[in-house]
């Protein structure tokens, strides 16, 4: 805040009243160079799965410019300016949940900041410093990792609860959708064996024959051409769904039944990166190309980001359009078959080539 604000606060507090003065300030806010490196940094905070990469999204959505006195833009200020600082990402990344394709600034654990002594500062500056010991330095770096075990516990559960709560949703509407689906793709093909085994010789004749002024020959001509469609696009549609959900299936299976794993696996990781910290720390070496070494969120027991991100995928441009697709084709075969199946019938009662 300028030294002409901090006037303006004091006179605020004194009992001027000064809302004019806010209402200009906050348009200062909005274009100065910290929240501007907010907004340029916010996008790549939300590709990050950690508890502080969360916390500075949050932060960021109740920032609001509706300040009424000085006194909110003192605080709105601050807040801005904080949000913005943490908005880098060697705050907010954590090496156990790193994103195994992560292309970004950080080339290395070394640089993520840890709280030493008071005191913000990247891991490998701390571990050039001379003026600690070594005790001091392990001790840091044990209660981090415990911080970041926590944030990838929280990731466990939440994939857990995930879990839950779709096999929840499956249980009800979607269940019914699926089992209904396949009933009217089984119904159409058996419908259609029928009408080629049942014996009814005029009808099956156009099979072989068609003929341009008979109904029966439409009929069957069409209902062929659009079971075939349907039983491929189904075929595909259904593939598609099974290969994007693959990673969630064997996570809910897994879950269910072995969550334990999980957890000792992020125990065991976290031992060996405060190993491997530990021997940098002791033989004062810089680490370098390693930030990504350690990471569990999609080489563990499970993969944890296609866990929760399995909801999201269904609403993927792609998945849409292959859903409606699928729908469509079941429509018009349902309907074809429908219509063929009564003439069918029709030809058998009155014994008769329509």
């Amino acid at each position: 805040m300028t030294g002409e604000m901090k006037f303006y606060l004091l006179a605020e507090l004194s009992g001027w009243n000064l809302s004019s003065i806010s209402y200009s300030y906050q348009e200062y806010l909005k274009n100065n160079c910290a929240y501007q490196i907010l907004e340029n940094n916010i996008n790549e905070v939300k590709k990050h799965i950690s508890k502080n990469a969360q916390a500075i999204v949050d932060a960021y959505n109740e920032i609001t410019f509706k300040v009424n006195t000085v006194k909110d833009c003192f605080l709105l200020e601050n807040a801005i300016n904080y949000v913005a600082l943490h908005s880098f990402e060697e705050y907010y990344i954590n090496p156990l949940t790193i994103n195994p394709n992560y292309n970004g600034r950080l080339t290395t654990i070394g640089e993520l900041i840890f709280d030493f002594k008071g005191e913000e500062r990247p891991l490998n500056e701390i571990i050039k410093d001379e003026n600690y010991s070594d005790e001091d330095k392990k001790e840091t770096v044990y209660l981090q990792l415990e911080k970041y075990l926590d944030d990838a516990d929280d990731l466990v559960y939440a994939s857990i609860e995930n879990v839950k709560n779709q096999a929840s949703y499956k249980n009800g509407s979607s269940i019914i959708k699926f089992i209904l689906e396949y009933l009217v793709i089984l119904s159409l093909n058996i419908s259609y064996l029928f009408m080629m085994i049942i014996p009814f010789k005029k009808y099956q004749f156009f099979y072989l024959n068609f003929e341009n002024n008979s109904v029966m020959a439409y009929t069957l001509l069409f209902y062929t051409i659009s079971l075939l469609a349907y039983d491929l696009v189904f075929v595909l549609f259904h593939s598609y769904r099974a290969k994007i959900l693959e990673p969630y299936n064997f996570a809910k299976r897994f879950l269910n039944k072995y969550s334990s794993k999980v957890f000792d696996d992020l125990i065991s990781t976290k031992d060996k990166l405060y190993n491997y910290i530990s021997g940098a720390i002791n033989e004062k070496i810089e680490l370098q190309n390693d930030i990504k070494d350690f990471s569990k969120l999609s080489s563990s027991y499970i993969d944890f980001e296609a866990v929760l991100s399995s909801s999201s995928l269904k609403n993927k441009k792609t998945y849409k359009v292959f859903k409606a697709i699928n729908l469509s084709f079941m429509s018009i075969a349902s309907i074809v078959g429908l219509i063929s199946l009564i003439v069918y019938i029709l030809g058998i009662i009155f014994n008769a080539q329509l």
